[in-house]
C-alpha cells in the first residue's frame, strides 16, 4: 500500500516543481537585454507578479540608451510601438512566443521605455495567454 502512495506522490510532486519553476521564470522577466553597456546605478524593482522597473544612469549623449534598447529589441524580433496609436504606445515593445506551437499557450512581453536623457526607468512585464480556456466554455 506505501509503495502506491509512493509511486503516485512522487510525479505529483515532480509536477509541483516544474509548475514552481515556470512560474518563477514568468514572475521574473530577465534584466539583462534591457541595460546598455557601461550603465552604473542599476535598479531593479519588483512591481508586481511578472512586472519589474529597472532604472539606470546610462553613460553617452542624450537618450542614446533609448535608441539603443529599442535598436536591440526590434532586431530581437519585438514588434515596435504603433506610431499611429494612442500616444500611450508610442514608447511600447511587445513580443510574443508560442509555447508548444500555441497549443500549450502564448508567452506575452511588453516593455515601456521612459526616461531621462541620461536616466532609463524601463517597465518590463511578462504574462502567459491560454487560448484553448474560452474552448472550454463550450464544454458546458
Amino acid at each position: 500500500m506505501r509503495r502506491w502512495m509512493l509511486f503516485l506522490l512522487v510525479p505529483l510532486l515532480v509536477l509541483a516543481i516544474a509548475g514552481a519553476a515556470g512560474f518563477w521564470f514568468v514572475a521574473r522577466p530577465a534584466v539583462e537585454p534591457f541595460v546598455v553597456p557601461g550603465a552604473s546605478g542599476v535598479q531593479v524593482r519588483e512591481v508586481g507578479i511578472g512586472t519589474r522597473l529597472i532604472s539606470y544612469d546610462a553613460p553617452g549623449g542624450q537618450y542614446d540608451w533609448y535608441f539603443t534598447i529599442a535598436s536591440q529589441l526590434e532586431h530581437s524580433g519585438w514588434i515596435p510601438p504603433d506610431m499611429w496609436g494612442p500616444a500611450a504606445q508610442i514608447n511600447t515593445y511587445t513580443h510574443v512566443s508560442a509555447i508548444w506551437g500555441g497549443y500549450g499557450g502564448y508567452l506575452w512581453e511588453q516593455v515601456e521605455l521612459h526616461g531621462e536623457p541620461r536616466q532609463a526607468r524601463i517597465t518590463v512585464r511578462r504574462w502567459f495567454r491560454f487560448p484553448w480556456r474560452q474552448y472550454l466554455s463550450y464544454l458546458r
